[in-house]
């Protein structure tokens, strides 16, 4: 497992192809010189084809593959760590080096199984010999190099795309479960019984009622498909539904919120506040939890944004991994995290002390908008 971790097959498949084409043009071009006598090898005594073959094409090949699958993980790290004048500097050195060793590699496996003589074993890896090829060999390198990072540029542009498809089909999700509880019918019926409710009572009440109801769905049918949105933005959206909330349940229900205003710029996954809201009230009633009082705090902590939601109802009778086979808004939610922060995120949902009410607690990478504040 560690090894498939660390080598791309795929990326090895590919260097292998491209570099047996340029030995077996290097062979084509030798064999059609050495075939029409335009070089004189096959003067010597002590020549073999078979020998001259096997070490100037079938272990070359050998080496430089070796030698390119360490160079393929060695690059992958160097392209998140390391500058492009280092890298290319590193390379450079690279490349000289590799092309002197992999010729003294070739010539000390012929001298040790008796393929060559010791003399010229020593000729192949002379300075003379080096710097007659060392042009080859330094375009070949880099040639294999830039198909190293081609690929490594094309994986990463389809992972970005491919995160970018995934997250707009979370957020498809989250916007349509959204809007699909508040077009609920238990959710309208209810919010307009208590505007009729509040008309001869609280006529300005009903009428502002009315209008956070408008303004609160057309607020998530407008919304863009934004996976990140300003604080303020999200808050907007909360604070109509939690407006709506309140009308019904204001004998009942209490919302405390603590939010730094230095942050209201912070940008956060949209819609991931207001799920977890509502959540804490439609599990937190219950026979013995009539009055529910749901804090919310949301505070920069070091490099992070911390979202904290208590409420003082009722406990959970399961824990938090069977939450989240359970709740698909839940799973929907980490999810979403996941993609977006990979493992630089924390989302729990647990009991407090004594189980006296529920904690709900996410810690993402805190990261500025460069747009101006939502009003």
């Amino acid at each position: 497992m560690k090894i498939r971790s660390c080598i791309d097959f795929k990326l090895i498949k590919i260097l292998a192809i491209f570099y047996t084409i340029v030995v077996s043009l290097s062979f084509i071009k030798w064999y059609y010189f050495y075939s029409s006598d335009l070089i004189n090898l096959n003067k010597s005594d002590n020549f073999s084809v078979s020998k001259f073959i096997f070490g100037n094409f079938i272990l070359d090949w050998i080496f430089v593959m070796i030698f390119m699958i360490i160079i393929s993980i060695f690059a992958k790290k160097m392209v998140k760590k390391t500058s492009a004048y280092l890298s290319f500097f590193i390379h450079f050195v690279l490349a000289l080096f590799i092309s002197w060793f992999i010729y003294f590699s070739a010539s000390a496996t012929l001298f040790i199984f008796d393929q060559i003589e010791f003399n010229e074993a020593v000729k192949n890896v002379s300075f003379k010999h080096f710097m007659n090829n060392i042009d080859i060999n330094f375009l070949t390198y880099f040639s294999m190099l830039g198909i190293i990072y081609m690929y490594y540029y094309i994986e990463k542009i389809k992972k970005i795309e491919k995160q970018k498809s995934k997250l707009a089909g979370q957020l498809s999700n989250t916007k349509m479960k959204v809007l699909t509880e508040k077009l609920h019918p238990h959710f309208l019926f209810n919010t307009l019984n208590t505007i009729y409710s509040l008309i001869d009572v609280n006529k300005k009440r009903a009428q502002n009622t009315i209008v956070d109801l408008s303004d609160l769905l057309r607020e998530i049918i407008d919304l863009k498909d934004d996976n990140l949105i300003p604080l303020d933005q999200e808050l907007s959206l909360l604070k109509k539904y939690l407006d709506i909330k309140s009308v019904r349940f204001y004998d009942h229900l209490h919302i405390n919120l603590d939010i730094d205003d230095n942050i209201l710029n912070a940008l956060i996954p949209s819609m991931i506040i207001q799920p977890l809201v509502e959540n804490s009230i439609k599990h937190g009633y219950s026979v013995n939890h009539t009055f529910l009082n749901i804090d919310i705090k949301i505070f920069k902590k070091e490099k992070n944004l911390i979202i904290i939601i208590i409420n003082n109802g009722k406990a959970l009778e399961i824990n938090f991994k069977e939450l989240q086979r359970k709740g698909t808004g839940i799973k929907n939610t980490i999810e979403r995290l996941q993609t977006l922060y990979n493992k630089k995120f924390e989302f729990k949902i647990e009991n407090l002390p004594n189980d006296e009410g529920v904690i709900t607690k996410i810690s993402i990478p805190y990261k500025l908008s460069e747009a101006k504040l939502y009003h």
